[in-house]
C-alpha cells in the first residue's frame, strides 16, 4: 500500500491526484505488471493498493 494523506503538503498531493483519464491509463499500465490494483483518490488523499506480480 502506498498512501498520501491530508498531512502532506498540497503541492505534492496535487501531483499524485488522478483525473478520470489518468486513473484509467494508470490502471491499464499497472495491470501489465501486477496481479491486482486499487487506486483510491479523493480530495484529501490518494491510496494505491497493489497485489502480487505477474510471472
Amino acid at each position: 500500500m502506498i498512501g498520501v494523506s491530508k498531512n502532506v503538503p498540497l503541492n505534492i498531493r496535487q501531483k499524485l491526484a488522478f483525473s478520470k483519464t489518468k486513473l484509467r491509463e494508470t490502471l491499464i499500465a499497472l495491470k501489465e505488471i501486477v496481479e491486482g490494483c486499487i487506486i483510491l483518490s479523493t480530495c484529501n488523499r490518494t491510496e494505491i493498493y497493489i497485489e502480487g506480480e505477474k510471472i
